[in-house]
């Protein structure tokens, strides 16, 4: 992507590229920060460049692809007065859950999984999402899928994610 921020300097545009940590020459491990962690780094370099007296701060967006889109969306949702404008390009259009879901399914399939097995990583991966949210959203269809296989090392972290309270 150097190359899309040099043809925007060269046309008068001012750029701060930067990696996530482990990524080029950053430091850190890859993977390991949050989508909410990577969003606070992505508006701590919008607020460098605001607080450069070359810079219009009343001009500076944000541009990422791929997974980086999620940060830009979350960051110009959190501060929207301070996010101009953003570039979101090739951006999976569905939320993050969903898309590891996605994920899931078709890294199991390629990998060549039985259909059992490609339902119970399936499975667990929803479960590990809806583990994690306030008001769970894969629970139907955990359930029916837990049946439909019956007891395995499923059946207790079901009981365990949609636990009353």
């Amino acid at each position: 992507h150097i190359d899309h921020a040099r043809k925007l300097v060269l046309n008068g545009y001012a750029v701060l590229r930067y990696d996530p940590p482990g990524v080029g020459r950053s430091k850190g491990e890859q993977g390991f920060e949050s989508l909410e962690v990577r969003t606070q780094e992505a508006v701590a370099a919008l607020h460098y460049l605001q607080s450069r007296p070359d810079i219009r701060p009343d001009h500076v967006g944000l541009w990422s692809n791929s997974q980086g889109t999620w940060v830009i969306g979350m960051a110009a949702a959190t501060y929207p007065q301070d996010v101009a404008f953003i570039i979101s390009v090739s951006g999976s259009g569905v939320p993050v859950a969903e898309q590891q879901i996605y994920s899931i399914e078709a890294q199991s399939k390629a990998a060549r999984f039985s259909e059992e097995d490609v339902t119970k990583a399936t499975l667990f991966g929803r479960l590990l999402v809806d583990w994690q949210l306030t008001d769970p959203v894969y629970q139907e269809a955990n359930e029916a899928d837990a049946q439909a296989l019956g007891e395995g090392p499923w059946t207790s972290f079901l009981a365990l994610v949609y636990a009353p309270g």
